[in-house]
């Protein structure tokens, strides 16, 4: 399976939108940040017809370094229309 990178993800935007590379990039950069704080306050973040982002933390388990007690990571949860796209 192939996927795609944050360059080829502003290519593709640009060519799509009209915006230039500069616009699109400041917009990805606003999304990013708005998502990271909300996701810093453990608010979860849900984008209509795409999916949801949420923050689980998870007790330590038999890992690679016992040092880390805890780990935090990103769920995202697709929605149920989008499977149609995974093909």
């Amino acid at each position: 399976m192939s996927g795609i990178n944050k360059a080829e993800l502003v290519e593709e935007i640009v060519n799509q939108t009209g915006l230039t590379k500069r616009e699109f990039e400041e917009a990805l950069g606003a999304i990013t940040s708005v998502m990271t704080n909300a996701l810093a306050r453990e608010e979860k973040v849900t984008l209509v017809d795409f999916g949801t982002f949420k923050v689980m933390g998870r007790k330590a388990g038999s890992g690679a370094n016992p040092q880390i007690t805890a780990s935090v990571f990103f769920y995202f949860k697709t929605m149920k229309e989008s499977k149609r796209y995974n093909k």
